[in-house]
This record gives C-alpha cells, sequence and structure tokens, in this order.
C-alpha cells in the first residue's frame, strides 16, 4: 500500500516529539525527541525530513515491529556509523536513515560596513558545510555503514512518492543478510572439514614416517651389532 506523507501533521509521532535534553548550562530542549538522531539533514529540508519519519514511524507501529534510535557510533569493520532508527525484524537488524550530502564550500569575507566607510567586515575567508538540497533515505543491514538501498530526491520525483518500495525492501534486506550468513556458514564448514582431513592426513604421513624412520634405526643396529660377531 501506498505511505502518503501530508503536508502538515497535527501531532508528531511521540519519538519525534520534543523531549527534556539536558539540563546543563547552555542545554535546550531536544527539538526532535529520540529520533532525530536518524535526521542528517539541513534547516531547508528538515521539515520534509520530520513528515516522512513521522509517516515511517507510524507504518512500524502499525505494522507491530520493534524498532529503537540508535546513537553515533563505530560501526563493525570500523568507522564512523551515523545515528538511525534500528527495526527489529525476526531477531534480525535493519536500520534508516534521512540524510542529505554536505559538501565544503569557501564563504566570502564580509562586505565593509558603516558611513565613514571603514572596513567593519572580517577580510578572512572560511569555509563551512552546505547541503545539496536533495533529500536521501538509506537503508542498512545492522549496524554496517554501506546502504543496501538509497531512495533519493532526482528533480520533481521526491522520496514522499516512492516510499511504498520501503518496507518490501526490508523484507528483501533481511533475505539476503539470511542468506549471506546461510552461505557464509555453509562455506565455512567446508573449510573446517578440508582442515580436518588435511589435519588427518598430515597425522598419517608423519604417522608412516616415524614407523619408516624406526624401522631403519632397528635395521641398522642389526647390522652393526651383526658386524661386531
Amino acid at each position: 500500500a501506498a505511505l502518503v506523507v501530508p503536508e502538515k501533521i497535527v501531532e508528531l509521532h511521540p519519538l519525534l516529539r520534543p523531549g527534556p535534553g539536558k539540563r546543563g548550562r547552555g542545554e535546550t530542549k531536544d527539538p526532535l525527541g529520540a529520533a532525530g538522531i536518524a535526521v542528517h539533514v539541513s534547516a531547508e529540508l528538515r521539515p520534509r525530513a520530520i513528515r516522512i519519519m513521522h509517516v515511517l514511524l507510524t507504518e512500524l507501529d502499525a505494522r507491530k515491529l520493534r524498532y529503537s534510535a540508535t546513537p553515533a557510533g563505530t560501526a563493525p569493520l570500523g568507522g564512523h556509523l551515523r545515528g538511525r532508527i534500528t527495526i527489529d525484524v525476526g531477531g534480525e537488524p535493519v536500520a534508516f536513515a534521512l540524510t542529505e550530502w554536505f559538501r565544503s564550500v569557501t564563504v566570502p569575507p564580509a562586505p565593509p560596513t558603516g558611513s565613514s566607510g571603514r572596513k567593519d567586515g572580517s577580510s578572512w575567508q572560511r569555509r563551512e558545510y552546505r547541503g545539496d538540497g536533495r533529500l536521501r533515505l538509506h537503508l542498512y543491514a545492522g549496524s554496517y555503514n554501506d546502504a543496501k538501498r538509497t531512495w533519493r530526491d532526482e528533480g520533481a520525483k521526491l522520496i514522499e512518492h516512492r516510499l511504498a518500495a520501503f518496507f518490501p525492501s526490508v523484507e528483501a534486506v533481511v533475505d539476503a543478510e539470511r542468506r549471506r550468513r546461510a552461505d557464509f556458514a555453509a562455506r565455512a564448514q567446508v573449510q573446517r572439514e578440508l582442515e580436518r582431513v588435511r589435519a588427518e592426513a598430515l597425522a598419517r604421513e608423519q604417522w608412516r614416517a616415524a614407523l619408516v624412520k624406526d624401522a631403519r634405526e632397528r635395521v641398522a643396529e642389526l647390522e652393526f651389532v651383526g658386524g661386531l660377531r
């Protein structure tokens, strides 16, 4: 069934509602709640990203799937792992996040200001990261960095119009990961069997070599004794 992203949401999903946040000096309320860790976009794209996240979380509830907000960390194979929503599909973890591609750009110095003509602006150029304005929805297998499926804005074809493929893709990723692990286990079993056969063959070869060595030593000993007579 198609997932419709409304232009306006009256009440956000609980994971998107503002939380109390930390109570230290300079801290403010969390503007998005727990699910905010899976939204990595600029301010311009944030309203769209929030509406899409709301629809996906609501559908997860409707499908009675367990999920949690997973904070950023380190991937099993190394590298930074961005925050994401992790879904438990029959014990198989699948995660997703909304992102935007950011690039480093040079910001020109501020222009001179003031009636006296004095240069009040900064003469230093600086660099900052700016988004490309294209929303992306990534689907990951467990806690790995490589996305198994990505939807991105392509002109007028926005990802809101293609969310119907999200949950079938979740199932496809789960099936693919289960097959991958089964294939890995089968190959590991074959490798273990080969190593066992090789170890047994080596042991037999060493046993035979020991028998031959012992026989030769006995023959040499007998020949030596015979020569003394």
